[in-house]
């Protein structure tokens, strides 16, 4: 199922949003309507999407408050299969496509090396929030794994605040990997539970399904 987003066109959220709070902080807010907070923290900044669902509720509050605004309703991983095969791409060209047909015909021998298996959270808290934002941000999904790319003369410790927070979320190491010949530095959570939990919660289509782990 792709569900429907309401996707606005420049400050149009930060405006969106602005007219319904009418004043009232963000967090009385939420709770006055029963939405939940975290979520709302990205939506007001434009960060996310915004659920069709939660949209036509709060023009049921306010219905003016979109007037004037541009926004288009979209499918929730509208993003994706666009960022998937941009990556392919990429790595075609970088690792060529023969390497690539290699890495693809390997796919089934491959095992994973994480064998402890993950505890999946109930329901979505901070923590659980802040992960699927990095992916949303600069994530990849395969089948067997997550990864997050970065830089590796700035991230790396923030990519060590995400190994930290991926244990306490799942109860498993990730794994820091990085480019010798280039800046990119890699985080990935070598979990194949993890990535059909990232698909079957939030509804993410895995985009990368043929993706090799890195260091292996």
């Amino acid at each position: 199922m792709n569900a429907k987003r309401v996707c606005f066109k420049g400050k149009g959220a930060k405006i969106f949003f602005s007219r319904i709070l009418n004043g009232k902080s963000l967090k009385k807010f939420c709770k006055e309507h029963n939405f939940e907070y975290w979520a709302f923290t990205h939506y007001c900044r434009g960060e996310y999407t915004l659920p069709l669902p939660i949209f036509e509720k709060l023009c049921h509050i306010d219905s003016s408050a979109v007037n004037g605004l541009k926004f288009e309703i979209i499918t929730q991983n509208w993003w994706q299969c666009g960022a998937g095969k941009k990556g392919i791409k990429g790595l075609a060209k970088k690792y060529g496509k023969k390497t690539l047909r290699k890495w693809r015909s390997n796919m089934k021998k491959y095992r994973l090396d994480n064998t402890k298996k993950p505890h999946l959270p109930k329901t979505v808290y901070e923590n659980l929030a802040e992960l699927v934002g990095v992916y949303l941000g600069d994530g990849t999904l395969a089948k067997n794994f997550i990864r997050v790319t970065g830089d590796k003369r700035y991230d790396r410790p923030y990519f060590e605040y995400l190994n930290r927070l991926t244990h306490k979320i799942f109860g498993i190491i990730g794994a820091i990997r990085e480019e010798k010949q280039q800046n990119q530095l890699y985080f990935e959570i070598r979990s194949k539970i993890v990535s059909d939990y990232f698909q079957n919660t939030f509804n993410f289509n895995c985009c990368a399904r043929n993706l090799m782990p890195l260091g292996m």
